[in-house]
């Protein structure tokens, strides 16, 4: 339900920053909320691969699906990250989001 919580608040978040996105505030809000979706999709997935709640899976399969749960908050890091240097103040706080690009091109070599 929490997990949801956060889901839910994708919309609103996203409008923020795209009413706001020359602002660090709103570019903060967005990152954790994204950074809260991924870490609890992991959480919600490695206890249902601890306790067994998933069918005949390889050791490799599961590892690998873990990974690719921790995807998402570990760029969300980075555009937090980012969010805080100080030449992207110069530029607009928009451009740390480009770090979700990333995902894509992640994903392509997992």
């Amino acid at each position: 339900m929490v997990w949801l919580l956060f889901v839910a608040l994708v919309p609103f978040s996203a409008f923020f920053v795209g009413e706001y996105g020359n602002f660090q505030l709103p570019n903060i809000f967005f990152d954790l909320n994204l950074l809260a979706i991924g870490f609890l999709l992991f959480l919600n997935w490695r206890h249902a691969l601890n306790s067994g709640l998933t069918d005949e899976m390889d050791e490799e399969v599961k590892k690998s699906s873990l990974r690719i749960n921790l995807m998402l908050p570990a760029i969300s890091i980075l555009a937090l990250a980012l969010t805080f240097l100080p030449f992207i103040k110069e530029y607009g706080y928009g451009w740390s989001s480009l770090a979700y690009l990333l995902i894509p091109v992640i994903k392509q070599f997992q």
